[in-house]
């Protein structure tokens, strides 16, 4: 019986993981990352993980704010062997945001979800919208 359970566990674990892991795409293809998740450039070789958002000061609709305030988020990089973490500032008004990756530009154009009066949100639904081209 004890057998059984590890294969189940063993097969259940293998199903998740491809699930959840990195999403492969190509360049100057659109995707939507969201918090925790990443995604892996094709041609390129270069890993990202959306790790953590560090701020979110956005001016919520309907609010009335002295600026439209902006999103920090913390991306984990990775090219070959070497990692690197990056901290993004990014503001609705300054998108697509580029960001120089060894040559590769990586354009962030649009990030979510919108923020809204008297509702927070939770990490898991921050996202970003990104894509990569030749430098």
């Amino acid at each position: 019986m004890e057998t059984r359970l590890w294969i189940l566990l063993v097969l259940c674990l293998s199903l998740f993981s491809g699930c959840f892991g990195p999403k492969t795409v190509t360049f100057g293809e659109a995707v939507r990352l969201f918090h925790g998740g990443a995604v892996i450039l094709k041609e390129s070789g270069i890993s990202i993980k959306f790790l953590e958002v560090i701020e979110d000061s956005r001016c919520p609709d309907g609010g009335i704010c002295p600026w439209e305030g902006r999103v920090v988020v913390w991306l984990a990089i990775q090219k070959g062997q070497r990692w690197e973490t990056r901290e993004i500032i990014l503001q609705p008004s300054r998108l697509p945001h580029e960001e120089d990756i060894d040559g590769f530009l990586l354009i962030i154009s649009d990030f979510g979800p919108p923020k809204k009066l008297g509702q927070d949100i939770l990490s898991s639904q921050y996202f970003l919208i990104l894509s990569l081209r030749a430098g």
